[in-house]
């Protein structure tokens, strides 16, 4: 009797796991539209800039030293690597979750403003609500 119900229980549990992982949907929204071309170009906020080099991957911070203190991002001019992301994988600016940036083996996550990211407004925030909003010239 034990053993008919232990297999009943394990019936019962790969059956919910199946179910569950069907319902599971990893895949990000899709607003319709076509996806937008890489970020490119200077975009600045008062003493602050970010440049994005048309590559999908690199930019260039140059922050104050007050935006580096809220941000957590170092001061001055630095290097690296961004990428936008929802979910478990990168996706694209406009319907990412998250703007990450990194700058050698650190990353820095930020909320990203969807709806108002896009190629002429980088929109993000910290985990503590300090908002950035970062104009194309």
């Amino acid at each position: 009797m034990k053993k008919q119900i232990r297999a009943l229980l394990l019936i019962t549990l790969v059956f919910c796991l199946a179910f569950l992982s069907a319902c599971y949907n990893d895949k990000p929204p899709d607003n319709g539209t076509p996806w937008p071309e890489d970020l490119n170009g200077v975009f600045t906020s008062g003493k602050d800039s970010l440049t994005f080099n048309g590559d999908g991957k690199s930019i260039v911070l140059e922050l104050s030293e007050e935006t580096a203190k809220t941000t957590g991002l170092p001061g001055g001019r630095t290097e690296g690597a961004y990428v936008f992301l929802i979910q478990k994988g990168s996706w694209r600016y406009d319907l990412s979750e998250t703007f990450r940036i990194i700058l050698g083996e650190t990353n820095y996550n930020f909320r990203n403003r969807i709806g108002e990211t896009s190629g002429e407004l980088i929109a993000f925030e910290t985990y503590d609500g300090d908002q950035f909003f970062f104009r194309k010239n």
